[in-house]
């Protein structure tokens, strides 16, 4: 969890404010949603996992419903002078919309039962729009086929290529994406003396990031949902497991 100042900061970026420009403001409305903390279960390390699998899927899930009602009971409680609106997951209450003055919105963060804030509406303020200046990250998704000269049968083999580029919208992503495509398939000479290629023949998809800087240490830059029956090299069986 992102420390309360970071988080608040990172929602005032959207507004183009500081967090004493907020200060300032006093009693103007903040419409905010807050999240109850994510229950530790959820992403259990390995200690913990090994003892929730002494426990059917059936207690798990109870466990879990019965520790987010408790939390917001307790956020309701510290809420109760405000008119709150309640979201639900699965059944189970984990956040709050509800307007506030923007002097009571800092103090909010160090409530233990609150795990994340978004703002939502400030009185009088607009979200900042991404500027023509501003670029953003995009991973775009292409295939290529590699052709081999004169073959007619067999097997042909494709490259599934992800190049990172820096654009202004998903168009001029796939525009800068594209020059680098076609400069990517050229012709090369096999030890037989035959010719094959590399050839562009779709974009599959462009994933926009939602990052600013590139971390060493690990940065998500595309992702993609898939499904397959399953089989049983696929099955996870964790309770009979070491």
């Amino acid at each position: 969890m992102l420390h309360p100042k970071r988080m608040l900061a990172f929602e005032l970026e959207k507004y183009g404010i500081t967090a004493e420009k907020l200060r300032r403001l006093g009693a103007t409305p903040v419409q905010i949603k807050l999240s109850i903390p994510t229950h530790p279960d959820l992403h259990a390390g390995p200690a913990r996992l090994r003892k929730l699998l002494a426990k059917s899927p059936e207690e798990r899930r109870a466990g879990v419903h019965a520790w987010r009602v408790h939390q917001y009971e307790r956020l309701s409680a510290r809420m109760s002078q405000y008119q709150f609106e309640t979201e639900y997951f699965n059944g189970d209450p984990v956040a709050m919309r509800v307007t506030v003055p923007a002097r009571k919105l800092r103090p909010l963060l160090d409530l233990r039962c609150v795990g994340g804030l978004n703002i939502l509406r400030i009185d009088g303020k607009r979200r900042r729009r991404r500027t023509r200046s501003e670029p953003a990250w995009f991973a775009v998704k292409a295939r290529f086929a590699i052709q081999y000269e004169d073959q007619t049968q067999g097997m042909q083999e494709y490259e599934d290529r992800i190049l990172l580029v820096r654009g202004r919208s998903f168009k001029d992503a796939e525009r800068k994406a594209m020059r680098e495509f076609r400069q990517y398939g050229m012709v090369l000479l096999t030890s037989t003396g035959h010719f094959y290629r590399w050839t562009f023949e779709a974009i599959l998809a462009i994933y926009e990031t939602f990052i600013d800087e590139i971390d060493p240490n690990g940065t998500e830059v595309y992702s993609e949902m898939k499904k397959r029956r399953i089989k049983p090299e696929y099955e996870w069986h964790p309770s009979g497991s070491e």
